[in-house]
């Protein structure tokens, strides 16, 4: 006998996937598979027909986790593209810059693996650990591409300006300072990974392995002419997976390939360990090589040299391809330019190669186990959303669309039920995490017990403003929302609130996008209520995981206040 377990969205990771595993009478996953259901970004497409340079400057936001590899790898494609020869200068602080943003994605995968290795009476002290190694190398970042998220300083043709020797000396002389705590972070991490006692061969693949350096990235070992994609109903054996899926499956030779950490290692530093723990061992290793790179990087740079070389952006319609070596593996952007306009633009992310192959990579072990294969690969899904329509004739491209939603003839939008309930709020920020916690304990509640039929919970983190309410299912009949409501009562009060009586002045996210707005347009065409508990402190910018007390004990209120409103109680 076979069942079917879907772990939807799977979580502690950027965007929103699904991982759908058969698993036999024992638990045991016989089939893995899995998928985006992030929704499209359409950056590929935005930046057709445009200048050159305004390339790297809309792909450094296809993801605030990863903004300097894409654009990196936007503006390496560009100067292929037009024939650019970058100034040593300007090389080198571009890989500077690289391997700091190393190191700091490897802190913050850390922190978001630490309720999976770090023991609770160790907490504190990996978090604040975590803390002090991304202060340091985001402080290098800032002062080489002049900011951390969107990086204004790396430009087609290098970087924007050279530093000082002042700037130089402080940077060098700061990170030597604080070489024996990153040195100490990383054999902390290391024996968490190795205390946790996984078992023997989790997560062990034997996918192809995809790493064109040690570090930056080389052009000259990714073999375009091998490079293929498929459309998602062509991969997967389930029909209906196929649908949902919004990436392509990109191939070498035909095959799904494993990059990352680990596929660097092995290849470039013989690290040749495989599995889960593997991955964690090779990130972990690669992060002090990458700051040792940061310092040796440095070192080289003449500060009196040009770092921007002058070029013609009219291009010749050249294809150029850009290789840049991210925290999750190779990230391919091409471009081809002439008349001075972008004429084709398309992106291939390391999540995007990974994902046919975390599937499998489930397969041989208890289900349970199932996150902790996927955790280890530390997947990316903004970036990863990409699908390119292919003639069935002769295979040829036929437009670089990433728009799945209703276009093949059916509803796919990932949150299809008549009832959504929504956890909304950052983990990192103490009581910020409200709804995702109460989201949790429900999901916890229904183990054991049969759920509502047409309802689903979701653990939106921040992105509810752009993946769900923005992208409303004509299906959807009730919308609950979890989350904490600045209102006069004491911390840890539960309210029912409906959006037009919400405060205001407290609910803008990340990107600036007042949260009733979405309620309010969503609340013309269903039932939209939300669940408020009253925070008794948010953290940001500090991170803080875990709720304060009050805000913990309101759980159970929100929970059965939820229930009510399914019908179970």
């Amino acid at each position: 006998m076979k069942d079917r377990i879907v772990i939807s969205p799977t979580s502690r990771q950027e965007g929103h996937a699904e991982l759908v595993m058969e698993v036999d009478d024992e638990g045991i996953v016989t089939k893995g598979r899995y998928l985006s259901i992030t929704p499209v970004r359409g950056l590929e497409k935005m930046v057709a027909g445009k200048n050159p340079e305004t390339a790297p400057v809309l792909c450094q936001r296809i993801c605030g986790v990863c903004p300097i590899p894409h654009t990196l790898a936007s503006v390496e494609a560009i100067d292929h593209s037009l024939d650019i020869e970058v100034p040593k200068a300007g090389k080198l602080l571009r890989q500077a810059t690289l391997a700091a943003h190393g190191v700091n994605s490897a802190a913050i995968h850390h922190f978001l693996i630490a309720p999976d290795f770090v023991p609770e009476e160790d907490f504190t002290t990996a978090v604040k650990s975590v803390s002090a190694v991304r202060k340091n190398v985001q402080y290098v970042v800032d002062m080489l591409a002049g900011e951390g998220i969107h990086p204004s300083d790396i430009r087609v043709g290098g970087m924007a300006r050279n530093i000082t020797s002042a700037t130089k000396d402080k940077l060098i002389d700061r990170l030597k300072a604080f070489k024996p705590d990153m040195e100490k972070h990383v054999e902390l991490m290391k024996s968490f990974i190795a205390a946790r006692e996984l078992p023997e061969g989790l997560g062990v693949v034997d996918a192809p392995l995809l790493a064109s350096s040690a570090s930056y990235g080389n052009l000259d070992e990714f073999d375009y002419d091998n490079f293929s994609e498929v459309l998602p109903e062509a991969w997967y054996d389930d029909p209906e997976i196929g649908k949902k899926a919004c990436t392509t499956i990109p191939l070498i030779n035909g095959k799904n390939v494993e990059t990352g950490p680990r596929a660097r290692m092995d290849k470039f530093n013989g690290f040749k360990d495989k599995g889960v723990v593997a991955q964690h061992v090779a990130r972990a290793e690669e992060m002090l090589n990458n700051y040792n790179l940061t310092i040796d990087l440095l070192e080289q740079i003449d500060t009196s040299a040009p770092a921007r070389a002058d070029y013609d952006d009219r291009g010749t319609g050249k294809l150029g391809i850009g290789v840049i070596e991210g925290p999750r593996g190779t990230n391919v952007h091409m471009a081809n330019v002439k008349d001075s306009k972008i004429q084709f633009y398309s992106a291939i992310v390391p999540t995007t190669w990974n994902i046919p192959t975390m599937g499998p990579a489930t397969e041989g072990f208890h289900h349970k186990y199932g996150a902790d294969v996927i955790r280890a690969y530390d997947p990316c899904l903004s970036c990863a959303t990409h699908v390119m329509v292919v003639d069935d004739e002769d295979k040829s491209i036929l437009k670089n669309d990433m728009v799945r939603y209703k276009e093949l003839g059916g509803n796919y939008m990932p949150y299809h039920a008549e009832t959504i309930v929504v956890g909304c709020g950052n983990i990192l920020f103490k009581d910020d995490g409200f709804g995702p916690f109460v989201i949790h304990k429900l999901e916890e509640y229904f183990e054991d017990k049969e759920m509502p039929d047409e309802v689903m919970f979701i653990d939106a983190g921040t992105g509810a403003t752009h993946f769900i309410f923005s992208l409303p299912d004509e299906y959807w009949k009730k919308v609950i929302v979890i989350d904490v409501v600045e209102f006069d009562a004491e911390p840890g009060t539960v309210k029912i609130f409906s959006p037009y009586d919400m405060p205001r002045g407290k609910y803008e996210n990340v990107h600036s996008w007042p949260v009733e707005e979405p309620l309010h347009e969503l609340a013309k065409d269903c039932e939209v209520i939300i669940v408020g508990c009253k925070p008794q402190e948010i953290s940001s910018p500090d991170v803080e995981m875990g709720l304060t007390e009050p805000v913990e004990k309101a759980i159970p209120e929100a929970m059965d206040i939820i229930l009510k409103e399914i019908g179970v109680k």
